[in-house]
């Protein structure tokens, strides 16, 4: 019986690991987007360029990352 709690509790760790791992990246993720949206929001503001450049700026940055993350 000890033998198969101690099985139980390592693959639980490991599930948990992993679980942990995901999150982070996840996270890591949303912040290094969020990052670059506020550099692009902070620029194209600066630059005043018309509202159809800014929605293609945004538009790209938003496929290049989620094509990164593939």
């Amino acid at each position: 019986m000890s033998m198969l709690m101690i099985i139980v509790a390592t693959i639980a760790a490991i599930i948990f690991g992993q679980f942990a791992v995901l999150t982070e990246e996840l996270t890591r993720d949303v912040n290094e987007y969020v990052d670059k949206m506020s550099l692009v929001n902070e620029t194209v503001n600066r630059l005043k360029l018309p509202k159809e450049m800014i929605e293609d700026v945004r538009n790209h940055i938003l496929t290049t990352h989620s094509l990164k993350r593939l």
